[in-house]
Parts: structure tokens; sequence; C-alpha cells
């Protein structure tokens, strides 16, 4: 993680350093470091926002936070209008809400 401080003391303005931190964090099981990579990410408007939208999404999802998993899903389709992964995690997402398959957002 190093290499990350100093590329980001470095480049402070490069967000996807904060993303891909956020990554290592995630892959680590280390879920509120990687949440609060990706949310200060997003504060600095990184123009990988789309994926911090994703990436936060999947720990939203595992602590069974539905509604923030999903607010995330909606902000990266905004972002990436037609996003096949975004669309599809999405309709993956209201059926594990409803139960029910065929359910719509």
């Amino acid at each position: 993680m190093a290499g990350y401080q100093s590329a980001e003391n470095l480049y402070p303005a490069f967000t996807e350093i904060l993303v891909n931190r956020g990554n290592v964090f995630f892959l680590t099981r280390a879920f509120p470091d990687a949440i609060e990579q990706y949310s200060e990410a997003l504060a600095r408007q990184t123009p990988a926002a789309h994926i911090s939208y994703i990436n936060r999404e999947m720990y939203y999802e595992k602590l069974g936070d539905y509604s923030a998993a999903g607010d995330d899903y909606r902000q990266a389709l905004k972002l990436v209008p037609g996003w096949q992964i975004a669309e599809q995690k999405l309709t993956r997402l209201d059926i594990l809400k409803t139960g029910e398959i065929g359910h719509t957002h």
C-alpha cells in the first residue's frame, strides 16, 4: 500500500489511485477501508466514478443493504447508460430483494 500512497502524494488529482486502492482493500476483505476509498474517489469526482459505484455496491450488497446497493447501480447507469454489467447486477439485485424473477426496477 505504500506504493499507492507514494503515487497519491505525487499525483493527488489522479483519483484512480483511490479506486485501485479500494480494489486492493476489497480483495483482502478490508471492506470498510474499500468503501472509504471508493467514496473518497467519488467525492473527488473521479473519471472512474462508474467503477467506484459498482465496486462500492458490492460491499453494500454483502451487508444486505440492498437499497444503497441499488442506488449505486442506478448512479453507475446514469454515468454509463446501457452499461450491461450494471443492468445485469441491478436485475439480480432486484431478484434478491423480492425473491421474484421478472420484478422490474
